[in-house]
């Protein structure tokens, strides 16, 4: 079936190659929630993509910013009571970025129904069924077809996760938490095909690192001497 998960064209963007010969996004802020990821290395200091919740946190939706050069208007002189279009119109030119936002991704969370996950061009599935225990699907495979590969998210300390692919026991993206005044969270994708359905990917990031900081949270609070990191549930 054709992608719908199709990453921006980072290669075309001049952007530069970051860890490990992946391509780095970097996010501005420190929530999962509401965010703005930025392309290392790029030309613009354009987003590319856009993470937003409702103010109850029961949806957030993931956007794709696709940038747009506007192009010069001709502008037609008319007299407001002709139909005649004058002989003399005037050129505008403008070099003006028009950003056109396309949602990707949606996470709804339901109190009494299930949790589910929609993405662009792909029917909604509930999230235990596409996301579970940290591991997830390509979801561009249906639920049942016996050739989607695995892919699952595993803890390397309390900043850093990494994403493996079970078929080839490969880490194809990391993702470090971000440090106070020091740096900013980032997302590597590590290997081409984190970048195929890179959609699926920072979806699942949001939802199994958000687990985690409420483990983390609820944990501390419980026993604030603690330096463990909290298994997290599927």
């Amino acid at each position: 079936m054709d992608s719908q998960l199709t990453l921006v064209d980072i290669h075309a963007s001049g952007s530069s190659q970051g860890v490990e010969g992946g391509i780095v996004l970097l996010f501005e802020g420190h929530s999962m929630l509401n965010n703005v990821l930025h392309i290392k290395g790029t030309q613009t200091n354009s987003p590319a993509y856009i993470i937003e919740s409702n103010r109850t946190a029961s949806r957030t939706e993931i956007r794709r910013v696709v940038p747009t050069t506007a192009q010069s208007v001709t502008l037609f002189q008319m007299d407001p009571f002709s139909t005649v279009v004058s002989e003399n119109p005037v050129r505008r030119e403008t070099s003006d970025l028009v950003d056109e936002q396309v949602v990707v991704s949606r996470i709804l969370r339901n109190e009494l129904l299930p949790d589910v996950i929609e993405f662009s061009g792909i029917r909604f599935m509930q999230r235990k069924k596409w996301l579970k225990h940290q591991r997830f699907f390509d979801p561009r495979f249906q639920a049942g077809d016996e050739n989607k590969t695995y892919f699952v998210w595993r803890p390397v300390d309390r900043r850093q996760l990494e994403l493996y692919s079970e078929s080839s026991s490969q880490i194809i993206a990391r993702f470090w938490t971000h440090i106070p005044g020091v740096e900013a969270a980032k997302l590597a994708l590590i290997h081409p095909e984190a970048e195929a359905m890179f959609e699926a990917v920072i979806t699942s990031l949001i939802l199994v690192e958000q687990k985690y900081r409420v483990k983390e949270k609820n944990a501390m609070l419980a026993s604030p001497h603690s330096t463990s990191l909290p298994v997290v549930p599927g």
